[in-house]
């Protein structure tokens, strides 16, 4: 007689188990923004937007793998209301990119009940590492970003700024128009002028000097973090500029930029600005004593992507064998402690470009080795093989 009963106990179940992922499923609300504030304010909780586009690849991942996390939705659900904003077709997901400086997604903006922006996260971020950014968001004061004015989205943006986020518009926007914008702001610290020195200054040399000059009172008044990220933007525009001169003393200028401006990481950020002068000089000598100098400060655990970046780009660009000699220490003490592929593949190149053909041989077929053991395409490791067997 039981087996009468199998088929609705097995649909009950499939019901509960329905009901039960319905019930775990975070739902994220998708209004205006007026309507997650005031909402938000009455539960008194705090806002998160998140911050996403239709063709952004790692939003819909964070969709898939990291919101329906039952951690993660729980923490939600339990201290946020949660919103999706489209940025760039919805008029309100413009409206807070252009007062919130949002220009890669997924983006995360973290406002209190009363709508006061407290925390940015940008990226895609795994559950573990997520529920970590919220717990540090509400713990985060408004006084990161004080001058934010809560109350409006429009604080009044100049026509040039706005037509930066709207894709359909194919308006150029001239470095005078920005800079007598700006030259005409009695507060050049203002939301205004703040968030057009944002947009323009990586491309702009006079609105990157403004921000400079400005950078320490805009720091306390909307965040050190965000002010750096412009100030690093701006430093890499001038080092651009520098390494297309080849005025060696422009690089000093910009180094000494770094010291001036940056509080954090400034060695490693002169190191990197400097191997790209060198290397737009093609000056292989100081380019390769940039990186001796990196390990010979900090040594090869976690740096070996960066001195395998520098080796490959010897070996491709460089003739000179004793420069590429020092780049084939360097990975050989890469390749003792981590013997995966790409490193065990530029060992081998480097080993032929230094005429060593034998050890070239041997390190390429390891190469090969590793690479069909983790399902990579060694084709190019063996076309190299080929023409070590050449050379013997």
């Amino acid at each position: 007689m039981n087996r009468f009963f199998r088929p609705a106990l097995f649909l009950g179940m499939m019901f509960a188990t329905v009901q039960v992922n319905a019930q775990e499923e975070l739902e994220f609300h998708k209004e205006a923004w007026s309507a997650s504030v005031k909402a938000a304010g009455e539960q008194n909780k705090f806002i998160l937007v998140d911050a996403y586009t239709d063709w952004c690849g790692w939003c819909k991942v964070m969709d898939k793998k990291t919101f329906p996390d039952p951690k993660v939705a729980g923490y939600i659900r339990g201290n946020f209301y949660p919103v999706k904003m489209e940025m760039e077709k919805e008029a309100d997901g413009r409206k807070l990119s252009m007062k919130y400086h949002v220009n890669s997604f997924p983006t995360f903006l973290i406002f209190n009940p009363q709508g006061k922006l407290v925390y940015v996260s940008k990226g895609y971020q795994e559950p573990a590492d997520y529920l970590a950014t919220l717990e540090k968001a509400l713990a985060s004061s408004p006084d990161n970003f004080a001058a934010y004015n809560a109350s409006s989205l429009e604080p009044g943006f100049p026509d040039f700024y706005v037509k930066m986020f709207d894709k359909t518009s194919k308006t150029k926007t001239e470095e005078k128009t920005v800079l007598d914008f700006l030259n005409a702001q009695t507060d050049k610290t203002s939301e205004l002028a703040w968030g057009v020195m944002w947009r323009f200054s990586s491309s702009m040399a006079g609105c990157g000097d403004m921000l400079l000059k400005h950078s320490a009172q805009l720091a306390e008044k909307y965040g050190r973090e965000e002010v750096e990220n412009s100030i690093v933007s701006v430093i890499y525009f001038k080092a651009g500029q520098a390494n297309k001169s080849g005025d060696q003393s422009k690089l000093k200028e910009v180094l000494a930029m770094v010291d001036k401006h940056l509080t954090a990481n400034q060695e490693e950020y002169k190191r990197g600005l400097s191997m790209n002068f060198f290397k737009a000089q093609k000056n292989w000598n100081s380019y390769a004593d940039q990186v001796s100098e990196m390990i010979k400060k900090s040594g090869y655990d976690g740096k070996e992507n960066p001195v395998n970046e520098a080796a490959w780009t010897l070996y491709e660009e460089c003739k000179d064998k004793r420069i590429l000699g020092t780049a084939v220490v360097w990975m050989s003490n890469v390749v003792q402690t981590k013997p995966e592929y790409m490193y065990l593949d530029t060992y081998a190149a480097l080993l032929y470009a230094t005429d060593n053909y034998k050890d070239a041989e041997t390190w390429a077929k390891k190469a090969i080795d590793a690479g069909k053991a983790t399902g990579e395409d060694v084709s190019s490791t063996e076309s190299l093989l080929q023409l070590i067997r050449t050379k013997r």
